[in-house]
């Protein structure tokens, strides 16, 4: 198969520019170099990129590829019928650049299907990790997508009928969110035996963690059971949004090794003047 090769790159690691190269070779899907254009043998097929910067992929942690930004109120249920959506926004995602992300929750695997196309070579889109229906309480934040649970029991179902569906890893709702009306970031929605059982299953089948984290408590309870990444951490406390920073447990996210996803984003500072914060997912 023959070489192709990007001329005249500023090519960035992700944390230095190589100064040595200014050139990357790929033959199909695959790259096979980085070098000094000056290095190229002959035959290869040139395409002059000057003034045009690589870099690595990018990856986004926290993605729904169900959900509408544009709508301000959750769905009473998965639409089956946006499967053109969720295939556009995949399209629109690897053409910005982002070939990975994080799908943290839907309601009817939609997602794991529109991985499956993209990992088959059908369509377009980043690489997708995706988690299925998140482990929540009765009522509990983003309840609407069907993996409510009132006990253990009933999230180790919740969890196992992720797993027979394939999913990359278990999402757990250790808080409320602004987002699912009647649901607040002031509460923890399980308690620590519930929560550290439910990590231990999903380390059972080799699955990471993922924990949805506004309050304060609910963070320190997620940190102690266990968890790979704790989503938001917003530090919710009685004053609001990022009041309520305890030193001593962001020690304990470090002695325990769990990741922060803070979830930032552009448009994050009109989400924190919202009065009622409901866009704050």
């Amino acid at each position: 198969m023959q070489q192709t090769a990007l001329t005249g790159l500023t090519i960035w690691d992700g944390q230095t520019r190589t100064d040595t190269a200014d050139c990357i070779t790929f033959a199909g899907p695959q790259i096979t170099g980085i070098c000094s254009s000056d290095d190229l043998p002959p035959g290869v097929h040139r395409i002059s990129c000057d003034g045009a910067t690589a870099i690595p992929g990018l990856m986004d942690a926290h993605v729904h590829m169900e959900l509408n930004p544009e709508h301000r109120e959750p769905p009473k249920q998965t639409d089956l019928g946006q499967r053109p959506q969720m295939r556009e926004r995949a399209a629109a995602m690897v053409g910005a650049g982002i070939t990975t992300a994080r799908d943290l929750g839907g309601g009817a695997w939609l997602e794991l299907e529109l991985r499956d196309r993209i990992n088959a070579g059908e369509i377009p889109g980043p690489r997708l990790l995706c988690a299925g229906q998140p482990i929540t309480s009765p009522q509990g934040h983003c309840h609407f997508w069907g993996g409510e649970a009132a006990n253990l029991d009933a999230a180790n179902a919740v969890l196992t009928r992720q797993v027979e569906h394939g999913v990359d890893l278990i999402k757990v709702m250790a808080t409320g969110g602004r987002f699912t009306r009647g649901s607040t970031p002031l509460e923890p929605q399980f308690d620590l035996p519930t929560l550290a059982a439910i990590v231990a299953t999903a380390q059972n089948h080799q699955l990471p963690v993922a924990a949805h984290c506004h309050f304060t408590a609910g963070i320190e309870v997620a940190a102690q059971a266990g968890v790979t990444t704790i989503e938001h951490c917003s530090w919710v406390g009685p004053q609001g949004w990022a009041s309520d920073f305890q030193p001593e447990v962001a020690e304990l996210i470090l002695e325990q090794g769990a990741v922060v996803s803070p979830t930032v984003n552009r448009g994050w500072q009109r989400m924190l003047d919202n009065k009622d914060q409901s866009l704050v997912t």
